[in-house]
């Protein structure tokens, strides 16, 4: 997937106010830009109803808005259906899509709307307001503490299992923290961020990369939510599986109360899990679970 994105891409010039390829979101005259798209058979089937497909399209990408510290303002979308969707589809859909988009303020500005002749593909575009701050995955630092927002796994749980309602829940509706991200970095509390799109250890290793840094993970502090109690293995479903669009950040050890303080007014949750360790020439030593392995990926889009 790295190498189909880096023989694509070609990264802007790296400026103050442009910065390109190998964030969430790119930063353009100080405005955060991303985009996601949504493939039937890949991102979504019969657990999600058209009134959810609509939310979780402007959730994936608030997500990598959130995870440079900016909130959301605008959005384009572009929509490929089959010639014989049905119009309640297309209404139930726009219902999840409006609500999405009044949730977090959002006004849908434009797009695209053709045929497809395959499965349903959904594509949005969004922006951000502009802000003289941004947070990067590129800056992480040797000692950081290691957070998460939220209970990464829970979206897994409902996956696997679809009795589990309070799982079915956070992969349908997912709900990524924006105000307590955008007030942790106008405070410039976090060194480095990235949004838990493809699992913990999955974007753990993009932020390590990237910042050119190691990182140790203590299992016993991951925290399992509700949905993950009744789990076979809720270690596996908070590492490896993703779809949560939560938040995993780096932030030095001195800001630990006014982080809690940000998560408090912001009605966040955030667990420490684990600490920035020095880079190693051994690159299997570079991520370590402490005292265990881990988990194979539940998903890969090219493997």
């Amino acid at each position: 997937e790295q190498l189909i994105i880096d023989t694509l891409c070609t990264n802007l010039p790296q400026t103050p106010n442009e910065k390109g390829i190998g964030d969430d979101s790119s930063i353009i005259d100080n405005t955060a830009i991303c985009m996601d798209t949504m493939v039937e058979g890949v991102h979504f089937d019969q657990r999600l109803t058209p009134c959810d497909i609509g939310w979780k399209l402007v959730a994936v990408n608030v997500s990598d808005i959130a995870a440079m510290g900016h909130s959301p303002k605008w959005a384009t979308l572009s929509v490929s259906l089959p010639a014989d969707i049905e119009i309640g589809w297309i209404r139930e859909f726009s219902n999840g899509l409006h609500s999405a988009l009044q949730r977090w303020q959002v006004s849908l500005i434009g797009g695209d709307t053709t045929r497809s002749p395959g499965p349903i593909v959904l594509s949005m575009t969004m922006g951000s307001h502009k802000q003289s701050k941004h947070i990067y995955r590129s800056a992480s630092q040797i000692n950081d503490d290691i957070w998460v927002t939220g209970y990464p796994g829970s979206a897994c749980a409902g996956f696997i299992d679809p009795t589990n309602e309070e799982g079915l829940q956070y992969l349908k509706r997912p709900n990524p923290p924006v105000n307590f991200s955008r007030m942790a970095c106008q405070r410039e509390l976090i060194n480095s961020m990235i949004d838990i799109s493809d699992g913990i250890h999955s974007d753990l290793k993009k932020l390590c990369k990237i910042s050119q840094v190691g990182a140790l993970i203590w299992p016993e502090k991951l925290p399992i939510g509700p949905a993950l109690v009744k789990a076979k293995n809720p270690i596996q479903c908070i590492l490896s599986f993703g779809d949560d669009y939560q938040l995993l950040f780096t932030a030095s050890s001195k800001h630990e109360q006014d982080l809690r303080n940000c998560a408090q007014k912001t009605q966040t949750m955030i667990t420490k899990i684990g600490v920035i360790k020095r880079k190693s020439l051994n690159e299997q030593e570079n991520l370590i679970l402490k005292d265990s392995k881990w988990p194979p990926p539940f998903f890969s889009h090219f493997e």
